[in-house]
Order: structure tokens, then sequence, then C-alpha cells
């Protein structure tokens, strides 16, 4: 889509790993988006199934094959294979909206150099049924509100450099890529700009290929995600607002870990929340969980929200 020679507009990168049924979905809402010069590339991440011929077939789409190395490799790997100044990450299943990146792309270039713009999403579920999200307000530090509350691959677009300052993604990452990603930009100096107007469609399955859905299954999904937070701290540097923020996420993980009957996991996600943040680990926790906490004391208390969480799911 663009002669020998000259810069695209935008890159979009998409990482693929078995996604015969989808990829088309999300290659056709790039294609047609009007008025950009694009690279386009697919980083196929070890597909053992068609998706490399679908995506072939896309005459403006180039495709890179790598060994299964995961989707933060997959990114690093198409954002070295193209120039633009713009990059959009796009997952396989999602799909562009009409005119969103061509509308994004002129939103960013009346934006300062650090800044990133982010566009909302509509959440389309197996059933149809069909949700819009905004995007989340900067209230308090947006550091310790990224680490709080994630923002999706799809939905910013991205300035080269800024990618390029913090290395990309961090590849030891199994999920979570982009939520690490974010908080590393944020940190060093980047601004998110968010806006209300959704720019994808999340196409939401609720089979067991899917990340978020695998990672449950995971053995010792609990002590990666606490080692996850722990990388991401120490990228950052250490300061009392943005451990209070990583001991809620600790906090989160232990409940979702009490749901599966994980009950040791729990305890130690919460202990972990302690050890971070000793004097205000509990700062963003719901009334009701610090009610419960305080009603019997730091290990009692431990125990009966874990118990609570688990009879809750």
């Amino acid at each position: 889509m663009i002669g020998s020679g000259d810069v695209a507009d935008v890159a979009v990168v998409i990482p693929c790993c078995n996604g015969e049924h989808h990829i088309d979905r999300a290659l056709s809402s790039v294609v047609t988006q009007p008025g950009l010069s694009m690279e386009i590339v697919v980083v196929d991440d070890g597909s053992t199934d068609r998706s490399v011929d679908r995506a072939k077939a896309f005459s403006e789409v180039q495709v890179i094959s790598t060994p299964n190395r995961g989707a933060a490799a997959a990114r690093n790997a198409g954002l070295r294979a193209t120039k633009a100044p713009l990059v959009k990450f796009l997952d396989a299943d999602d799909e562009l909206l009409p005119d969103a990146l061509t509308e994004q792309v002129e939103a960013v270039n009346q934006l300062g150099p650090e800044q990133i713009h982010v566009g909302g999403w509509y959440v389309l579920a197996d059933a149809g049924q069909k949700r819009r999200h905004g995007c989340q307000r900067d209230g308090g530090g947006q550091v310790p509100n990224l680490i709080i509350q994630n923002i999706l691959t799809s939905g910013p677009l991205h300035r080269r450099h800024l990618l390029e300052r913090v290395n990309g993604f961090d590849e030891r990452f199994p999920w979570n890529q982009e939520w690490n990603l974010h908080i590393r930009l944020a940190a060093s100096g980047a601004q998110f700009l968010f806006h209300e107007q959704a720019v994808y469609c999340a196409h939401r399955r609720s089979d067991a290929g899917r990340i978020t859905n695998k990672k449950f299954k995971t053995r010792d999904f609990v002590r990666k995600e606490l080692d996850m937070i722990e990388w991401t701290r120490q990228s950052i540097g250490r300061s009392e607002r943005t451990d209070v923020a990583f001991a809620f996420r600790a906090m989160r993980i232990a409940k979702s870990a009490a749901k599966l009957g994980q009950l040791a996991d729990a305890h130690a996600a919460l202990a972990f929340a302690r050890a971070i943040s000793p004097r205000d680990y509990r700062r963003h926790w719901p009334s009701k969980y610090t009610a419960i906490h305080r009603l019997f004391g730091t290990r009692l208390g431990e125990k009966a929200l874990i118990r609570y969480w688990q009879m809750s799911s």
C-alpha cells in the first residue's frame, strides 16, 4: 500500500497464532480504512492451521513467520519490520470500526509528541451481546491508574519513538503484555489521552484457546501474575502510590485464585500485597472487603475474605 522508499502514515501489526477463523475479519477491517498509506504486517506466531494462507490472500499484507514465542515477541517482530511513525497493534480476533484508524491518525496529528490517543471499544460476545466500553479517566496519577485499570491492546495509536524508548514489549510476559507496556510508557513521560469514541470491536470467544481463558488453567498462574507485578515494579521504580496500586492488583489476583479454589495461592497473593504496601495495601479495596477484613483482623480477616470470594464464585 506504499511505494518503494516511501514511509507509510501508519503501521498495523497483527500477531496471529492459529487464527484462521478470524484473521480475515481483522484484515478486512484494516485494508478498508480510507485515505491512509499503511504498512500491514501479520506476524504468524507458529500457527499450525491455515492462518498464513488466509493472511497471504490479502495482497496488501506482509506475513512474517516465527516460531511460537508469544504475542509480545510477535508484536516486537512486527515493530522491527515496519518504519511508519505511528503504530497500531491489533489483536487477530479484533476488528477496526469503519474509518476509525483514519480518524485516529488525524487526531494524533493534532497532539504533542509525548501524547498517545486511546479510543474506546465494543465487545461482542459469543451469544451476540454487544456492549460499549469507554476509556478510563486519569484521577490520581496516570501510572497508578494504569496499574489498576488496563488499556487493551487495540485501543491506542502508538508513536514509534515512544515504543522504541521503552524497548517495546517485555517478552517475558505470557499475558498482560500491554498492561506492562502502557505502565512503562507512562512512567517514561508519555501521556495517554482517552476518547470515548469506539475505534474497534473486540470479539470475545468462550473457547479455551484465548489467552485470557488459558491463563487460569496455567499451572502456577498466581505465581506468574505476581512475578509480572514485580517485574513491572522494578522497571518503573518504586513509589508509595504505585505500590498501593500494585497491592490492589494483587488483591484481585487473590480473588481470582479463591474463585478457582486455589486457596493457598489466594493467601500468597494477599501476603504479597501486604509486603509491598504494608501500611496502605487496602486503600483501593471496595468497602465491603475492607469491612470483612477489619472485623476479624489481618489473618482471620484474610481467611474470611477468601472464603467469601470462594462462596460467591
